[in-house]
């Protein structure tokens, strides 16, 4: 987007907006902090979360069905 002279965050949030409302609308906090080029290490580790859940609920399925 910078190539296309948008360098403001507020620029890249409202063409995101404009060209993936679904998504934007589904995701708004993860595309502040993209557009913002803020710390994401929160992300991650909201991620290693979810993954570990699903790890979970993949075993109780197992010894559920066992």
């Amino acid at each position: 987007m910078e190539l296309a002279g948008k360098s403001d965050s507020f620029d890249f949030e409202l063409e995101i907006m404009t060209q993936f409302p679904d998504f934007y609308q589904a995701h708004p906090f993860l595309v502040k902090k993209l557009c913002k080029r803020d710390d994401i290490s929160m992300l991650y580790k909201m991620l290693d979360n979810k993954i570990e859940d699903h790890v979970k609920l993949v075993e109780l399925y197992k010894n559920l069905l066992d």
